[in-house]
């Protein structure tokens, strides 16, 4: 099942990722790394797509890396914050593995 969502900042509806069984995979860039957070961010409207389809897992790609979390991770330790892409939930890399 693909995701996508609507960007405030590109005014358009994006593609953000997609669901395969229990677990949302996304495609990241370095670039997106927010140093405030030491981590990633998800919209937070997706995040609530996740939840209400009992998505367990995340995993974020990026070139050399994958960063693998829970999505109860990203409830109990994410920050809401937006940089006016809409509102986003940000999740520390020390949650992730």
């Amino acid at each position: 099942m693909i995701i996508e969502t609507f960007d405030e900042g590109k005014n358009k509806m994006v593609t953000c990722g997609e669901v395969v069984g229990d677990t949302y995979f996304r495609d990241v860039k370095m670039e997106h790394f927010m140093l405030k957070y030491f981590g990633f961010g998800i919209q937070e409207e997706i995040i609530d797509k996740l939840e209400n389809n009992d998505i367990e897992k995340i995993v974020l790609i990026t070139k050399k890396k994958l960063f693998k979390s829970t999505l109860a991770d990203w409830i109990a330790y994410g920050h809401i914050d937006d940089f006016g892409h809409g509102k986003q939930v940000f999740l520390s890399t020390k949650y992730m593995q």
